[in-house]
């Protein structure tokens, strides 16, 4: 079985509604892929989510918990439950230098999606 470490764009650009991230997720859930993320693409995902849907900085949600609290956070918590956790540590950093040097990620697309005109997210 295959296995990739998707990174937080992809998952950002799927919840914005970007159709070739949405493309390379159900990919990995249809062709039977084993998807991970780690505590920082999982952390960098629910605050990206958390800024676009309440339109407010880092820094104002920080002071704002009553905001974070009425956000729907049900679609970003789905998305993320469709990978396993990787621990990241020496070993697993090391490796995903030495493998982004080595592999090309998608020969098709290259390695950032470009943000749709619409700053929106669905859901």
């Amino acid at each position: 079985m295959k296995s990739f470490m998707v990174d937080s764009t992809i998952l950002v650009e799927h919840l914005k509604g970007n159709p070739e991230a949405t493309e390379i997720l159900e990919a990995i859930v249809e062709e039977n892929v084993a998807g991970y993320i780690n505590e920082t693409v999982a952390s960098e995902v629910i605050f990206i989510y958390l800024k676009f849907t309440t339109g407010k900085s880092f820094r104002a949600l920080k002071k704002r918990p009553e905001l974070v609290k009425s956000v729907r956070k049900e679609p970003v918590y789905e998305l993320l439950s469709l990978f396993r956790f990787l621990e990241t540590n020496e070993f697993i950093f090391t490796y995903q230098k030495s493998s982004l040097r080595s592999t090309v990620f998608c020969p098709t697309m290259p390695l950032s999606v470009q943000r749709p005109s619409s700053t929106n997210l669905t859901g």
